[in-house]
């Protein structure tokens, strides 16, 4: 279970009419607003391919972004995978 300062990794795959639209400048901006970094390219005619790097909330808040805003250039299907790459530490 990870949690809201865990450092992490997400892999999203977004099919559907998602390329010529600005789906990757709508990708890029709303990372850039929450602090994510990571990369965004086409994949085939219909999917996008994102790696994002952040906090467990910066992400959690990233695809939400997607999923919600998203929906105006037709999106049929989103698939994620999210990795930690560190825990948060704190001191008692």
């Amino acid at each position: 279970m990870t949690k809201k300062n865990d450092f992490v990794r997400m892999h999203v795959w977004v099919k559907g009419r998602v390329q010529a639209v600005g789906f990757r400048a709508h990708v890029e901006f709303h990372a850039g607003k929450i602090g994510v970094t990571g990369w965004v390219r086409n994949v085939g005619h219909d999917t996008v391919e994102a790696v994002a790097e952040g906090t467990q909330s910066q992400i959690e808040e990233f695809l939400s972004l997607i999923k919600r805003e998203g929906i105006e250039y037709l999106y049929s299907g989103l698939d994620e995978e999210i990795v930690v790459l560190a825990r948060h530490r704190t001191e008692l």
